[in-house]
């Protein structure tokens, strides 16, 4: 499953869902080194198992955005 636009909030890291594989979809002894793989080929950062949705969630990290506010002051003229 394709996870656009969903993100989860990991240790106080919010990430955005790539893709979602179902934990039974893959081979029982999977290793770590075959999920970093599965990670590259779907562009992600991080792989995380998630035993209770029974799910792996690859993603990749929401940057941390600043902004402030823009407010254009009106001029005596108008």
């Amino acid at each position: 499953m394709i996870g656009l636009g969903r993100t989860v909030e990991v240790e106080g890291v919010v990430y955005e869902v790539i893709r979602t594989i179902p934990i039974t979809s893959l081979k029982e002894n999977i290793t770590d080194e075959e999920i970093k793989e599965l990670a590259k080929m779907y562009v992600a950062e991080k792989a995380f198992k998630s035993e209770t949705k029974g799910e792996y969630f690859f993603v990749n990290e929401v940057a941390d955005i600043e902004w402030e506010d823009v407010v254009e002051e009106e001029t005596e003229n108008e």
